[in-house]
């Protein structure tokens, strides 16, 4: 079963923005430099939730969840709270089990006057299930 992560900076959705733009444009917050661009991972802790897939709904087991972390100025998540799930409570237990642990890894090379640090990241987790 694959689990995806996809993150998008502070909670702007690119699937939510017109089609035609090639990159999520996001206001500048007062005072502080953009996010720098980078990838966040699950560990292997994260799994596909089995009991939300039933004999007569494969096509249903899809779920879907939001997840915003806390990220410190060296770039480690500190803290992570599961903001919503769905369709199912399975996914949402996936999301919020004790072992799940978040790693954010910054693009390399570093874009220079970049930041780290987070209190609102907001990360979109996909669940489908792979034949």
């Amino acid at each position: 079963m694959a689990v995806g992560a996809r993150h998008d900076v502070e909670g702007l959705t690119p699937a939510l923005l017109d089609e035609n733009r090639s990159k999520a444009e996001r206001p500048q917050l007062p005072g502080k430099p953009p996010l720098c661009p980078g990838k966040v991972e699950p560990n292997g802790a994260l799994e596909f939730p089995l009991p939300a897939i039933s004999r007569n709904s494969y096509d249903l087991a899809v779920g879907a969840g939001m997840v915003r972390l806390q990220i410190d100025q060296n770039g480690a998540v500190t803290n992570s709270v599961v903001l919503a799930a769905v369709p199912r409570p399975e996914f949402l237990r996936a999301l919020a089990a004790p072992g799940v642990k978040w790693s954010f890894v910054p693009d390399q090379p570093t874009p220079a006057g970049c930041r780290l640090a987070s209190n609102d990241f907001v990360l979109g987790v996909v669940f489908r299930p792979t034949p």
